[in-house]
């Protein structure tokens, strides 16, 4: 019996032994259970251009950094308010296509060194994501985060090599009014060398195509055999650092489709060449349209004589002249985006900025289509983001405009035209900028009160149109935001500007 209460007594004595002994034990390796973990130090590594503490990533994911002290576990990283998984699905239906993979390549009572990738849909916008990464203290349940703001984009580059883009509407309506004051008299004639010369304006055709620019109209002389005077040319634009310069691809050429009068139609044949080359212009003379090109870029570029020239030449695609921009590459990072074709009816947040930074933007591309007001039926064109006039009553019989029956965003400002706003905030509404070749943007310094400066694009139009235009396909525009170069202010009409 003895001996049995005394095994019995052993063996309480081992357990409650047991016992104290795992109650004693730390709850991991380190110790540190009770303190919260620290983060040591945090960075995105690639691919990424990194501005006043802000992230712009171009792609559908970015490698990610995170060193702690020891015994620490990733518990949670988010993008915006979606939590990633841990394993990478490519398919399905969002928010699959968020995901994260981890190695830790320190794992020791020291440190952790967690390498991460982090995935996500491949946005272009220029909308803004706040990153946490969250980690817990192994057995415990302190936490510490390392976060910043991620701007999605379509392109990082180290410079500017950009295009401005000018619309084939653009050039039809300057066409449109070069000739209607040209020929201002009555029945839209002038008179030349002692003859009355009618031009047709429902002749004029301008087209863009990756040969030039193509031009024709006619013209008719009131004399007895009233002879027609076809008139057509395919131009492309030289640059230099001090603007734009014409040259002929198909010489400026004057058809004559009478000929029974011989010697009038010759004489009419050298006004009518002398007429486009006063309109065009060719290597030794500036035309009044290519003196109107060259004012519309180079008004709003920034002063480049001190580092070279600028413009980089000019390339044609169909529907659309660009000209072409070169930055030297210590001068100016740059990022664009792929700005829908919205009246900021679609629900998208903004673009971090630094605080105090000024950017310079430049766009291009065909925002969207449309029919003609007023042309022949199913007739369209197509906006670039400097706009197209709204149809008005003084508007021109041939030139490219289009009906709105809604409130746009800007009255004042071209319909489809690119527009950068300030949000509001509690001290200011919201300012709306419009967009100018190379014109700048300078942010705000960023309060507790206004928030972190940021910028939302869109384009003018009404919310109606813009959401009909978008189901059409209308795709908006490219533009390409340079930090530190810019030209004149951005024009807004609000009292309240971002630039002062």
């Amino acid at each position: 019996m003895n001996s049995v209460k005394l095994t019995t007594l052993a063996a309480i004595l081992l357990t409650v032994s047991l016992v104290s002994t795992s109650r004693a034990q730390p709850a991991n390796p380190c110790g540190n259970q009770a303190t919260a973990p620290k983060i040591t130090s945090g960075a995105v590594i690639s691919p990424q251009l990194a501005m006043g503490g802000i992230q712009y990533v171009a792609g559908d994911a970015v490698r990610v950094q995170v060193v702690t002290d020891g015994c620490t576990d990733l518990q949670s990283i988010q993008i915006g308010s979606v939590t990633l998984t841990p394993a990478k699905s490519s398919s399905g239906t969002l928010p699959n296509y968020y995901w994260y993979s981890s190695i830790d390549t320190q794992n020791n009572a020291t440190a952790h060194g967690y390498l991460m990738w982090l995935g996500f849909p491949s946005i272009a916008d220029g909308s803004t994501d706040e990153i946490t990464v969250t980690v817990v203290r192994s057995g415990g349940t302190g936490t510490a985060a390392y976060a910043f703001p991620l701007v999605h984009v379509s392109a990082i580059q180290p410079g500017a090599d950009a295009a401005i883009g000018i619309a084939g509407a653009e050039i039809q309506n300057m066409f449109a009014k070069a000739l209607h004051d040209k020929f201002s008299g009555p029945n839209n004639s002038a008179v030349m060398s002692g003859t009355t010369v009618d031009y047709e304006p429902a002749t004029l055709v301008t087209y863009i195509d990756s040969t030039g620019v193509w031009l024709s109209f006619r013209l008719k002389a009131e004399v007895t055999c009233k002879p027609i005077i076809n008139v057509t040319g395919t131009f492309v634009l030289n640059t230099s650092s001090t603007g734009l310069s014409v040259q002929w691809v198909n010489p400026a050429n004057a058809n004559v489709e009478s000929t029974w009068c011989t010697v009038i139609v010759g004489a009419l044949a050298d006004l009518a060449h002398y007429i486009t080359l006063g309109l065009v212009g060719e290597a030794g003379s500036v035309g009044s349209v290519q003196q109107q090109l060259t004012q519309e870029i180079m008004s709003s570029l920034p002063d480049v004589s001190s580092v070279g020239p600028l413009l980089d030449g000019s390339t044609t695609q169909i529907g659309q002249l660009l000209v072409n921009l070169k930055v030297p590459v210590s001068l100016a990072p740059s990022v664009e985006i792929d700005v829908p074709y919205s009246a900021f009816d679609v629900s998208r947040t903004p673009m971090r900025l630094p605080p105090g930074q000024v950017v310079g933007l430049l766009a291009n591309g065909l925002g969207m289509r449309d029919l003609i007001a007023g042309g022949p039926a199913n007739a369209v064109l197509q906006s670039g983001p400097n706009g197209v006039p709204q149809h008005t009553s003084t508007t021109l019989s041939n030139e490219y405009t289009v009906t709105r029956t809604g409130a746009l965003v800007d009255g004042g400002a071209q319909v489809g035209q690119l527009l950068a706003r300030q949000p509001s905030f509690v001290a200011r509404p919201a300012s709306d900028f419009r967009y100018a070749p190379g014109c700048k943007l300078t942010t705000s310094a960023g309060t507790v009160f206004t928030g972190p400066p940021q910028i939302l694009f869109g384009v003018n139009d009404t919310a109606a149109d813009a959401q009909r235009l978008r189901a059409a396909g209308a795709p908006g525009y490219k533009v390409r935001i340079v930090f530190g170069f810019a030209g004149s202010a951005c024009v807004s009409p609000q009292a309240v500007v971002v630039d002062r």
